[in-house]
Parts: structure tokens; sequence; C-alpha cells
């Protein structure tokens, strides 16, 4: 589970930056908790929408609009702290907690709960 979560942080980042130019360094930087929470958020959306790109990219420039933040921002958050394994590590602990809070708030909504093939509360195995 943790190296999918890792591989998928992995590509949504990428693509969250595909044609982004470099910014100067000397911009202000979004806080490390905004990033993780946006990466929770944009990893949400992707496993959301696959496999349609098209309605993806459209949900990804949606949630950042709405946080104010720019691929450029997050490209520049990781230039700058990558190299932070201590501060990374903090970010991809936050990071799955988010994800964890996101899905289960998904999962057991009443529309998924009684969904075909997921158990029933009281229901025997």
């Amino acid at each position: 589970m943790r190296l999918t979560l890792i591989l998928l942080l992995a590509l949504l980042f990428a693509a969250a930056c595909e044609g982004v130019s470099r910014s100067p360094d000397s911009e202000a930087m979004i806080p490390p908790a905004t990033f993780a929470r946006l990466l929770a958020e944009l990893v949400a959306a992707r496993v959301e929408t696959l496999p349609d790109t098209v309605r993806y990219q459209t949900r990804r420039a949606a949630i950042l609009q709405e946080a104010g933040v720019t691929a450029a921002d997050l490209r520049r958050f990781v230039e700058a702290r990558g190299g932070d394994g201590d501060l990374m590590a903090a970010v991809y602990r936050v990071t799955a907690v988010r994800l964890d809070t996101l899905a289960a708030r998904r999962t057991l909504s009443p529309a998924a709960d009684s969904g075909p093939g997921l158990p029933q509360p009281g229901a025997d195995p």
C-alpha cells in the first residue's frame, strides 16, 4: 500500500507540474501543510477520475485554484524542500493520514454503504 501511494504521489506530482517552467526563488513558498493537503486532494482526485485524464485535469485545476496555488508553487516547494528528508517524511505522513480521511469519507457515505459487494453492519462475512 505504501509503495502504491508513493508511486501515485510521484505520478501525480509529475502530472501536476507538467509543462510548468521554473519560477524565481525569490517568490513566496507555500507552507508544508498546504503542500501535504493539496497533494492528498490531488491524489484522491486522480484515483477517482481514472482513467479520464481530461476530467482529472479539470479537477486538478479546480483544486489548485480553490487553494490559490499553482502547479509552479508545488514545483517550487519540491525543488526547495525536497532534499529535506525529515520534512518530506512528515509531509508523507500528513498526506497519508489525509488520504485515509478522504477515503473514509467517500467510502462511508450512505450511497457507498449500500453498494453491492460491501459488507453491511452486523452481517457475517
